[in-house]
């Protein structure tokens, strides 16, 4: 089962993990977050971590795109660091 979930701090902090056009739609809010964290669940399946993956060269390419409504580029005030968490 897949878990989405997404948690704020001071509106500069964003934690998240699921689907990648999920994720994509959340950022459309948040364009001002200074900092994404992904974090990355210990696991064997295959292809798990790759939407987190490809989404944050998205991101630090500034070229997100949300798919989930409609179509439209999500645009960053400044470029967020993105870190990974991994046990």
């Amino acid at each position: 089962m897949e878990v989405n979930y997404f948690l704020e701090i001071k509106k500069k902090f964003i934690f998240f993990v699921g689907k990648k056009t999920d994720m994509a739609n959340y950022l459309m809010n948040h364009v001002t977050a200074s900092v994404i964290v992904f974090d990355l669940a210990r696991t064997n399946d295959t292809g798990v971590h790759a939407p987190c993956v490809s989404l944050a060269e998205n991101i630090l390419d500034n070229s997100v795109i949300n798919y989930k409504y409609n179509t439209e580029a999500v645009e960053f005030l400044h470029v967020p660091k993105v870190i990974f968490l991994a046990n």
